[in-house]
């Protein structure tokens, strides 16, 4: 089900016909180091991630994790959305995408939020640029 559309982006909901999708992004070597290793290693357990994560988000929360499409050719680039962590008392933003640094599509090379901050300047007594 699609959840909201921009002239460059679609978001959809996870279906466990996405499981490739997810095998390849939860193995990607930046998801491992950036965000961890979820242990899925083959389409079935892609899928029962998607069943037992985002789409039972869906059904508990009414809102999850949804994937990120490029409206112009249908490729799912990543995912992004809502989540209810146990760990905090509110419900948490998240993302991940594919690497695609020198892709101008990529919504990291267009979206500022999506972009890392600035290097903060150093404190010296008194905020410096240098």
């Amino acid at each position: 089900m699609q959840v909201a559309r921009t002239p460059r982006l679609i978001l959809r909901q996870l279906t466990p016909a996405d499981a490739s999708f997810m095998l390849v992004l939860l193995n990607s070597q930046g998801f491992i180091e950036n965000i961890g290793d979820r242990g899925v290693r083959t389409l079935v357990q892609a899928k029962d991630y998607i069943v037992n994560g985002p789409m039972k988000s869906y059904a508990e929360c009414g809102f999850g994790f949804y994937a990120v499409v490029l409206a112009e050719n249908g490729f799912t680039i990543g995912i992004c959305g809502l989540i209810k962590r146990p760990t905090l008392d509110n419900v948490d933003i998240d993302y991940a995408f594919f690497k695609c640094e020198l892709d101008p599509r990529c919504p990291s090379q267009n979206i500022p939020w999506l972009c890392p901050p600035p290097p903060m300047p150093r404190w010296r007594g008194h905020w410096s640029r240098d």
